[in-house]
């Protein structure tokens, strides 16, 4: 009866330490599953940044193109003028030469 009495405390305490060993598992899938959906969370987050941000740079990607355009047309206009600039000066060039001014 004794042996059979232990047995059967030993097999109650196996049982208990598989319950525990189950619920220990239970636990920590739980707070996986907790994370994922965190991780998921923030991935949205995330990724509501990103679109913001690569919204914000085709902005100003824009802008820089608008700018640049602007130079260019700036740099041509300089280069026309020094072109009658350069035309001007062989012109008085000359008329000093003809005048003897040299």
């Amino acid at each position: 009866a004794q042996n059979l009495k232990q047995s059967i405390e030993r097999k109650n305490q196996f049982v208990q330490e598989k319950e525990m060993a189950a619920a220990t598992l239970e636990n920590d899938l739980a707070r996986i599953r907790v994370d994922a959906l965190n991780t998921a969370a923030s991935n949205v987050v995330l990724k509501q940044r990103l679109d913001q941000q690569m919204a914000e740079l085709k902005g100003k990607d824009g802008l820089i193109q608008k700018y640049e355009q602007e130079i260019r047309r700036r740099n041509d206009e300089i280069e026309k003028k020094e072109h009658q600039v350069s035309v001007l000066n062989r012109k008085l060039d000359l008329m000093k030469e003809k005048a003897g001014l040299d």
